[in-house]
């Protein structure tokens, strides 16, 4: 696990207003490649949460890719953390009541200021198209996007 920390279950279907820091934390499902995408922005953006980077990203056909992603993603099933469904080729994740509870007690952990990047990163990468959200990071990052497959 990631800490216990991931935009996978940092959302609530029923809201989460985080008492001390005004933030609402709303909608509740991800895709494979948001929450990958997300991952990666956060340890990009804010190192506050491990210290070190967690994972290991690196230029993949559809932007940056760590395998261990998909791994934690899926151990957090069997402890019903969260829900995975697949729909078509794809996966769509979504935080069961159980892994809100546990996202939610450590984004209060959390200083502030990483808290609040964590959900302008949720709400960023949920917020585009899978075309629109490879050509941005390809925008931002451009040494993520040397192996790509992807063409504007």
């Amino acid at each position: 696990m990631f800490l216990g920390v991931s935009p996978v279950y940092s959302t609530s279907p029923h809201g989460y207003n985080g008492e001390r820091r005004g933030i609402r934390w709303t909608g509740t499902e991800f895709s494979t490649s948001q929450v990958r995408n997300a991952l990666f922005l956060m340890e990009r953006g804010s190192l506050e949460i491990a210290g070190r980077p967690y994972f290991n990203f690196v230029p993949n056909s559809f932007g940056p890719f760590d395998r261990d992603v998909y791994d934690v993603l899926e151990n957090l099933a069997p402890d019903k953390l969260v829900e995975i469904r697949k729909m078509g080729g794809f996966r769509r994740l979504a935080p069961t009541p159980a892994g809100f509870k546990v996202g939610a007690a450590n984004i209060e952990r959390m200083a502030p200021n990483t808290s609040f990047h964590l959900k302008e990163v949720a709400d960023w990468v949920r917020s585009m198209d899978f075309r629109q959200l490879v050509a941005s990071i390809y925008n931002q990052y451009p040494d993520m996007g040397v192996n790509s497959v992807f063409r504007e």
